[in-house]
């Protein structure tokens, strides 16, 4: 009992002695015996191994109950200043007046996420959120990342879905090769979009510089039918082969996905040597993948009138000159052949005149064929 006692007034002496001179001098040092700084009112020392500890409140929830109005905290301006650790959000949080605020710990709001005292990339966004980029550039470097909107498994750059509205409106748009110079670009591209909705650049289709008139390199001299060739199934005759920008092509590459018309202007020279044949049929076709396929995709008669009504010996005038017209459709990269036959029974040569010794692919009497995607 006696040590108790004596404990007590041992507390009792310390006691006054702290709050007499926390009342003379209005400074106190807490945790050594070093003095406070001028202009300190309380200091804690923890002398390099201890700290501050706030009170600590398990849940938000659990703050906003004991923080009531019940006291008069809120209205209370005393109040503001409180501060709490919060458990939940492992962060120190003050009373500003009207409510709770984050001290020093880190939060993620409005498309960004806490995660494992990190914040992150990702979340919700909370209300409508603006990037003012200003002058600056904003970068992304993609690797093999896709972007999903409307779909959480993009199976492009960029996958856009929704079914029930226009996931994408474009009010205008412009493909270039230069972007810095593009008023000047000689290149110029299609957009096509597949049938399920996928959108991507054509292959260039047009250079301003370039020439798309293909010429017959040759000239072609178009034997005579045979007896069972079936001239008009397109399979039988002979090979076009053609020249452009001083390039030869035994066939026409597909520049990209699609349906094509070719047209063909076919100027030749003709003559007669069985009198009382007024005409002839020839056959023009285009066969997609190789030369010698199973059918032919499109074929064309082309009916040639004799010169001189056929009428034998004297020949005024023996040129013949038709434009014809032929349609594939294939994919990129297809091979296009082109052949011509006549047909059987009939005697009338016709030979088509390719590049000229003057102007050679300029001439006007040549054979020529350009084509375009429809």
């Amino acid at each position: 009992m006696n040590n108790t006692i004596k404990n007590l007034k041992r507390i009792t002496l310390t006691l006054f002695v702290f709050l007499a001179t926390s009342s003379m001098y209005s400074q106190v040092t807490i945790g050594s015996l070093k003095d406070p700084e001028a202009f300190s009112l309380l200091e804690l020392d923890g002398e390099n191994s201890k700290g501050l500890r706030l009170p600590q409140i398990e849940s938000t929830a659990q703050r906003d109950s004991i923080f009531t109005n019940a006291d008069g905290f809120k209205d209370n301006p005393l109040a503001q200043g409180l501060k709490i650790f919060n458990m939940q959000t492992k962060c120190v949080e003050y009373w500003n007046g009207t409510s709770w605020n984050t001290m020093w710990g880190k939060t993620a709001a409005n498309g960004l996420t806490l995660a494992n005292d990190t914040i992150v990339l990702g979340g919700t966004l909370n209300h409508p959120t603006t990037i003012d980029l200003n002058s600056n550039d904003l970068l992304s470097s993609r690797g093999t990342g896709n972007v999903g909107i409307g779909t959480t498994s993009p199976q492009a750059m960029l996958h856009l879905i929704d079914e029930l509205n226009d996931p994408l409106i474009i009010d205008s748009i412009k493909f270039t090769s230069d972007p810095p110079n593009s008023p000047n670009d000689t290149h110029y591209y299609n957009m096509q979009i597949s049938s399920k909705g996928i959108v991507r650049r054509a292959p260039i289709v047009n250079h301003l510089s370039e020439t798309y008139i293909y010429t017959l390199k040759n000239d072609l001299v178009i034997p005579a039918g045979k007896t069972g060739d079936n001239a008009h199934l397109g399979l039988k005759g002979v090979l076009f082969t053609w020249i452009k920008n001083e390039i030869s092509y035994d066939y026409i590459t597909l520049p990209e996905d699609g349906a094509y018309v070719f047209s063909f202007r076919l100027y030749g020279t003709t003559d007669n040597s069985t009198a009382g044949i007024l005409a002839n049929s020839y056959y023009l076709s285009a066969l997609v993948g190789s030369p010698s396929p199973s059918e032919a995709y499109d074929v064309v008669e082309i009916i040639v009138p004799v010169p001189n009504h056929g009428t034998t010996g004297t020949t005024v005038y023996n040129k013949a000159t038709y434009t014809i017209y032929l349609t594939v459709a294939g994919k990129a990269g297809t091979p296009i052949y082109f052949r011509i036959a006549e047909a059987s029974g009939r005697t009338l040569g016709w030979k088509l005149l390719g590049t000229q010794t003057a102007g050679t692919e300029l001439a006007a009497n040549r054979t020529s064929l350009i084509f375009w995607k429809i």
